[in-house]
């Protein structure tokens, strides 16, 4: 118990004495310090106080396309050598080193360049800075990064964009104050994966300005990302193509079906509603046309060209107030036939029935062999008082002759008299099949060409 005692007043008396000590150095150190004035030592190589930034990339927080920034959060990272902080660690204990606020010292005013945060960079006032016996001052402290990062959409979704981070002094020429990197790259060893985009490469550099002939030192990064498409694949592409194929759809609808201008009519509003949203997810551009945007609009415009088609042959197929020519139908329609591999069945044959000689020099027959019976009704009546022993059967017969002789007359007049539609109809269906084949053609064609440049963009 005793033991655990003097343990204890020894740790306490040894903050106590550390406490003390620290007063006394912190006294020693700001007896004359002015934080407002910039350091100058007289024994460092250069005149100009060099200041080493690093910048330790924590997380890609947002990329807001339509306004063109970039918000990252990063730990800065800056240490320089301030004389009038030194002071001799065996006369206080071995002390080495303490920590202030940053408003006793004397802070580098490094401002970001192209940002539209008022604060420059957030959390630069408020967290401490350690001073170290020899002079070192190292100021660390997280912050958020927002700055204008132009954005190249002619790839989307398979885009890569460039974001130029720069740092300097908004006062210090570099005869005064001299900004360096202390690495040739930004610090990713504790960096969280975005989501949406991979960081592909990071640079860091220190680049000589040149403003009304004083130089003006900046640290500037070049943060690479690559954006992963599988998002937009999934539920923007994929089914942009699902739709503009089914367009194919209605070339293979019957014209009886009474729904192939429907199908038209909604598949490009559907186009219109993805077009709608492509909008709404990249910036207004005056100076290149996303191919995503591109694809869409061709897309649009095949199937309204598609939709035009269809009217068309829903025209030729119900076309019935002419027939068609044999030249026409032997030089256009029976050549697209085969181009089309379509084997219609010959409504034309000599064979049929209803046009056929046979059938013809049948209805010959039987006039002639009626007439010899009956020329009128009149004939009729005549022939029945001229039979007064004529069966029943017989008197059947020959009103049934009579019948049969009318309505094969009527039937041949009509026939004659009636426009064969059988071609349009024929003509309409090839029409639909070459269609089809331009149609797939196309959007394939398209399609290949436009998806194969946005991929191969760096």
């Amino acid at each position: 118990m005793n033991l655990q005692c003097l343990l204890f007043l020894g740790v306490a008396w040894f903050y106590v004495v550390r406490a003390h000590v620290l007063d006394d150095v912190i006294s020693a150190v700001f007896q004359s310090y002015k934080s407002e004035v910039r350091p100058y030592c007289p024994d460092s190589n250069s005149a100009a106080l060099v200041v080493t930034i690093d910048i330790g990339v924590r997380q890609l927080v947002d990329m807001n396309e339509p306004k063109q920034t970039i918000n990252i959060g990063a730990w800065m990272r800056m240490d320089w050598l301030d004389c009038r902080l030194r002071w001799n660690a065996s006369q206080y204990n071995d002390m080495e080193r303490f920590a202030v606020p940053q408003n006793k010292i004397w802070i580098p005013d490094v401002t970001l360049y192209d940002t539209d945060d008022v604060a420059g960079l957030p959390g630069m006032k408020d967290y401490r800075a350690i001073i170290h016996s020899d002079g070192k001052v190292k100021y660390q402290f997280p912050s958020s990064i927002r700055t204008s990062c132009k954005i190249d959409v002619f790839h989307f979704p398979f885009d890569s964009q460039s974001c130029r981070l720069v740092f300097g002094s908004w006062i210090y020429t570099g005869t005064e104050v001299n900004i360096v990197n202390k690495s040739a790259t930004m610090d990713m060893s504790s960096y969280v994966d975005n989501t949406e985009w991979a960081v592909v490469r990071t640079d860091a550099m220190s680049v000589i300005n040149y403003y009304d002939n004083q130089t003006y030192p900046t640290f500037e990064c070049v943060l690479k990302l690559r954006r992963k498409p599988l998002f937009y694949v999934m539920n923007l592409l994929f089914p942009c193509f699902v739709v503009s194929f089914m367009a194919a759809l209605g070339f293979v609808l019957p014209p009886e079906a009474g729904e192939k201008v429907n199908l038209q009519i909604t598949i490009l509003l559907s186009l219109a509603v993805f077009q709608l949203v492509i909008v709404n997810m990249i910036p207004a551009s005056g100076e290149k046309a996303p191919l995503l945007a591109i694809y869409f609009l061709v897309s649009m415009v095949l199937v309204g060209l598609s939709c035009l088609m269809t009217v068309l042959v829903l025209h030729i197929h119900y076309k019935n107030s002419a027939g068609v020519s044999p030249g026409f139908r032997n030089y256009v329609i029976k050549p697209l036939q085969r181009l089309t591999c379509f084997h219609a069945e010959d409504k034309h044959d000599k064979n049929d029935n209803l046009h056929s000689e046979r059938f013809k020099k049948g209805m010959v027959y039987l006039n002639q062999g009626y007439a010899t019976h009956e020329e009128d009704k009149n004939e009729a009546s005549q022939l029945d008082s001229e039979l007064p022993q004529a069966t029943r059967f017989k008197r059947e017969l020959l009103n049934l002759l009579r019948e049969i002789r009318n309505c094969s007359s009527s039937i041949l007049a009509n026939q004659e008299e009636e426009v064969d539609t059988t071609d349009w109809s024929s003509l309409a269906v090839t029409l639909d099949r070459l269609f089809l084949a331009g149609y797939l053609l196309f959007t394939i064609v398209v399609s290949l060409t436009i998806m194969l440049t946005a991929s191969s963009g760096d």
